[in-house]
């Protein structure tokens, strides 16, 4: 049985870091079937299905918001000031 579980995080991460994320993101949305099926077969995938394509661009939109961006750009010049 798998189960959908929702987990709140705070993650700090570089920006370099996110791009790479989205980018994997976006390059998941881009496999064709046979490649989906293979990938939604790994093991972090046991208890939950892989997101679908719309669902991807839902957490890349979620990733990209200004939220994000605003602590990302606060912390930036923070280390250029100090």
């Amino acid at each position: 049985m798998k189960v959908e579980m929702t987990y709140r995080m705070k993650v700090e991460m570089t920006y370099g870091e996110l791009s790479t994320i989205l980018a994997a993101l976006r390059h998941v949305q881009g496999m064709d079937q046979e490649e989906r099926e293979a990938f939604g077969g790994m093991d972090h995938f046991v208890d939950v299905d892989p997101l679908t394509n719309e669902e991807i661009d839902g957490l890349c939109e979620h990733l990209n918001s200004m939220s994000v961006w605003m602590g990302a750009v606060k912390k930036t010049d923070q280390l250029r000031e100090g």
